[in-house]
């Protein structure tokens, strides 16, 4: 089974808590700055939640709980993400 993306950019980060309603439908990436490392890093939204490829890092955690973490750490998330948003599926 196989499945039909297309993109979708500049999905404003106010939107981003809506991806668990979509039924598996969205999927995307979320950019940040970390000031503090003087670096950037990116994770990947599903409807289950972040997936991050940091080290130790859990294999989903809520989208919100993820975000509230990432300010208490003085983290800036960029203010669009981009997404890809399933089209159709065939068999």
């Amino acid at each position: 089974m196989s499945a039909c993306y297309r993109t979708a950019v500049n999905i404003p980060n106010s939107r981003l808590t809506g991806n668990s309603q979509r039924g598996g439908n969205v999927l995307g990436m979320l950019g940040m700055d970390i000031p503090y490392l003087k670096a950037a890093h990116i994770v990947a939204v599903d409807e289950i939640g972040v997936v991050d490829p940091a080290d130790n890092a859990p294999d989903h955690l809520p989208l919100q709980e993820y975000v509230w973490n990432r300010l208490h750490d003085a983290v800036v998330f960029h203010d669009h993400w981009l997404a890809v948003r399933k089209l159709s599926t065939t068999s």
